[in-house]
């Protein structure tokens, strides 16, 4: 899960994922011309992207990580509101693609203040050598993964590649822009409430149905949501620069794959300069409070519902939702404690962690 590096005859480097990659092919073929050309050595090194469908973990007592018990939680809200989740395993898979993003992105956004301090301020220089990268959308989204940071317009269409195996043959996955209520942060430390252009990736069966649409927003905080239970529902958005089916999903994703290795500032001096430039005069990013991708509104029909529930009952379904995502054994101890932690964030929708940022190596 996450970023898997492996080479012939020598052992991984950088691993974000204990899982290794399946050893296959992982060339940049269709990506831009402007890429640069692959050395024998770099030819043998391979980079897969993302959750392998066989390696969701379902069944049994394993034990939960916290974007599950997040997802699960999620269910169990639209569930006591009465509009319950009709597709829990769809969502969950793309709640671990959303993780999977995050864990690929782990040096921060540029624009988050709460990101600042933990990666040593990488994330507002990773985010800006992505944001240089030139030969088309491709390259940035390339160089977003290199550099382990990005903001929401490169997140939002690396979720839609990494979710490419698990697409359904009538899902498209579309970018979407709208300008959304955030809170900029300033430099004295004073929250001004603003509005600001935000993008993020939604699954979509045909049509934007609010229903069985479904927000992927790695950004945000939180998991994948209905488009109608999404702090963007009631926002006017736009279509972004991304829009693609399965099978071209899967194309950018094996090109995303194929130029990873290619422009690692290791290999490639144009990476590596515009590194060395941003780290000696960082870009000076606007800053903004974490988002939560479900919406106030939602998070508090749930609270609502939820203090009119019985303990025993609350339970019962917080089992329920969590054997319905990920078939985990109730008679468990993993599940038990499952339940409990869902219990938690179901109160607490609408202020969901996600995953520690991480200083680079460097």
């Amino acid at each position: 899960m996450g970023i898997c590096w492996s080479k012939s005859s020598v052992s991984s480097r950088h691993p974000t994922s204990a899982t290794e990659a399946p050893s296959r092919a992982s060339t940049a073929s269709g990506s831009d011309s402007s890429s640069p050309m692959q050395s024998p050595e770099l030819s043998s090194l391979r980079v897969s992207l993302g959750t392998r469908p066989k390696a969701l973990r379902r069944g049994g007592d394993t034990t939960l990580e916290q974007h599950q018990i997040q997802q699960a939680a999620y269910h169990m809200g639209a569930y006591v509101v009465g509009d319950e989740v009709t597709s829990p395993k769809r969502l969950a898979t793309a709640g671990q693609t959303v993780h999977d993003v995050r864990l690929l992105l782990k040096h921060g956004r540029g624009n988050v203040k709460a990101d600042d301090i933990p990666s040593y301020g990488h994330n507002g220089i990773g985010s800006s050598v992505a944001k240089m990268a030139t030969g088309g959308g491709s390259s940035k989204v390339a160089r977003a993964v290199v550099m382990g940071a990005a903001v929401c317009d490169q997140q939002a269409p690396l979720t839609a590649m990494v979710h490419a195996p698990h697409m359904a043959a009538n899902e498209q996955s579309v970018t979407f822009e709208a300008r959304v209520p955030m809170k900029e942060i300033k430099d004295e430390g004073n929250e001004i409430p603003v509005r600001t252009k935000h993008t993020w990736n939604e699954l979509q069966r045909i049509s934007r149905d609010p229903t069985s649409t479904v927000v992927m927003d790695a950004w945000a905080n939180g998991p994948a949501v209905r488009l109608k239970d999404s702090a963007w529902n009631a926002e006017p958005a736009t279509k972004g620069a991304w829009s693609m089916d399965k099978s071209r999903a899967e194309l950018l994703k094996e090109r995303i794959e194929g130029l990873v290795p290619l422009i690692h500032p290791d290999h490639d001096s144009v990476t590596a300069a515009n590194l060395r430039c941003r780290r000696n005069a960082p870009v000076s990013w606007e800053k903004y409070a974490e988002s939560q991708v479900i919406s106030a509104e939602f998070a508090n029909s749930v609270r609502n519902a939820l203090s009119c529930v019985p303990a025993p009952q609350q339970r019962e379904i917080a089992s329920r939702m969590i054997q319905e995502a990920y078939g985990t054994d109730p008679g468990s101890h993993a599940h038990q404690d499952a339940v409990e932690s869902v219990l938690v964030a179901a109160n607490h929708l609408d202020s969901l962690t996600r995953p520690a940022v991480v200083p680079p190596e460097y």
